[in-house]
């Protein structure tokens, strides 16, 4: 049971890690180049999900 426990905190804390490394090379991506993607292309992308035509994430 406690081993189940700390693999679980272990997988958890490893996501978490990896999800602020990709926050933060995202950041630095927009402060260099400004880019960004529109309000609009993003209301577009998520009306697909859970359709038989989802799209994937619009490119920058």
């Amino acid at each position: 049971m406690q081993k189940e426990a700390l693999e679980r905190y272990i997988e958890q804390e490893e996501t978490r890690e990896y999800e602020r490394r990709e926050t933060l090379a995202r950041w630095e991506h927009y402060q260099e180049t400004g880019e960004t993607l529109s309000e609009k292309a993003i209301e577009a992308w998520l009306d697909t999900w859970g359709s038989d035509q989802e799209q994937p994430c619009p490119a920058k």
